[in-house]
């Protein structure tokens, strides 16, 4: 029986987690198949597997690893096309100067590799239509091994995450739990000696994104996987509805690029204060 999305990464062990990853592309083709833009939804497969196996490779071996202006365009068209798609994030990121994609990203992935995730973040989102969540993708590219993506489907899965605002302080919380989920799962697998690719952040946030949406929308997949087995320790839960995601994100996001809310948002301890003048 199937554990709710929010139970999935709490309870799940490492062998359901690595099974659930396997479906993945399971998870990638439901998203293209429901996508209302079919046109620009027939690029997804593509554009993921470059994200996912080519990106980081490329920007890390230059001497000084950055995006060129062409990544971060393509990076945005991935992210809008793997979940909501709105035009106006696209056209903002395109008007960003190519210098200024390198200094922002060069900064942004120094700062990574030292596992500083406010400075890094802070840095990308200095770009016009650039918000946590888009900092994150670059981050999770790049850094796989500190960093995670911010996707909606991720923060549903989280309850401390249920009133998010796609604010910096909101994405710093959804990487610890991927980190630590990361840890929990390492740690399991050492200690019953199983010898299998080691859980990062961002492999942990694939998975829980894959069951988030296989969950949603396609069940019988999960149970077809034959992954939760344990009878009567696991039953299908109702899962509390977190309803208007889409909307709140337009009302969060407004017109003016991803990242204007996060602009508005109050300082948490440990936050150095954002540039006003980061996001149009």
């Amino acid at each position: 029986m199937l554990p709710s999305v929010t139970t999935f990464p709490i309870t799940g062990t490492p062998q359901e987690f690595e099974d659930v990853l396997k479906l993945y592309p399971v998870a990638l083709q439901l998203v293209k198949d429901r996508a209302k833009k079919k046109k620009t939804a027939s690029d997804l497969l593509e554009l993921d597997k470059w994200y996912q196996e080519s990106l980081g490779e490329e920007v890390l071996s230059r001497s000084l690893p950055h995006l060129v202006k062409e990544e971060l365009v393509r990076l945005m068209t991935w992210k809008l096309t793997r979940g909501k798609f709105r035009p106006s994030l696209l056209n903002f990121v395109k008007s960003n100067e190519e210098k200024a994609v390198i200094k922002a990203t060069r900064d942004g992935i120094k700062a990574a590799q030292k596992n500083n995730l406010t400075s890094a973040t802070t840095a990308i989102m200095a770009l016009k239509g650039v918000g946590p969540a888009t900092a994150s993708a670059v981050l999770a590219a790049v850094v796989p091994q500190y960093f995670s993506f911010y996707a909606d489907e991720v923060a549903a899965s989280l309850p401390a995450l249920k009133n998010h605002k796609y604010q910096l302080k909101d994405y710093k919380l959804l990487n610890v739990e991927m980190v630590d989920l990361a840890h929990r799962l390492n740690t399991s697998e050492q200690k019953n000696q199983v010898e299998t690719e080691k859980w990062t952040p961002h492999r942990v946030e694939l998975a829980v994104w894959t069951y988030y949406l296989l969950y949603k929308h396609k069940q019988d997949a999960l149970t077809a996987a034959a992954i939760f087995t344990e009878k009567g320790k696991r039953s299908i839960q109702k899962e509390p509805t977190f309803r208007n995601w889409e909307e709140k994100e337009e009302e969060e996001e407004g017109n003016t690029g991803e990242g204007n809310a996060s602009r508005k948002r109050k300082k948490s301890a440990g936050d150095k204060p954002l540039p006003k003048k980061q996001n149009v």
